[in-house]
């Protein structure tokens, strides 16, 4: 399972949720999920400085500056935090927007639900 977090440096929402993200991590990371942080900082030095504050272990990237409309667009988002989930094939197979304190257990959910799908297949 993929978790693609977008976010920024500015968004309080965002970095408010990055406790969140750590405890699923956690739980999640050595059992088939990978998350990506796809920031749309238009500054690079504050996504810097966020990176170096806030520690995520998993993989960060940042949208050019002259690409985040195109970004927002391929993803169909227009607020942060956003996050989409997709399979092993790249097919989207969730998505949330905005903050939202019972998220982890929503996250939790799809992810046990598709890990389990996908080792369930595996033993087939």
């Amino acid at each position: 399972v993929n978790m693609l977090v977008f976010w920024a440096s500015w968004c309080t929402p965002c970095r408010k949720e990055i406790p969140l993200l750590r405890e699923i991590y956690q739980q999640f990371s050595g059992k088939g999920l990978s998350i990506t942080g796809i920031s749309i900082d238009q500054q690079t030095k504050k996504w810097q400085q966020a990176l170096q504050i806030e520690k995520m272990p998993w993989r960060q990237l940042i949208v050019i500056k002259d690409q985040i409309v195109r970004i927002e667009n391929i993803f169909r988002f227009t607020t942060i935090p956003f996050v989409v989930f997709t399979d092993e094939t790249g097919r989207e197979i969730g998505r949330f927007a905005d903050y939202n304190e019972s998220a982890a257990g929503l996250y939790e959910a799809l992810i046990k639900k598709h890990l389990d799908s996908a080792i369930r297949q595996e033993n087939k």
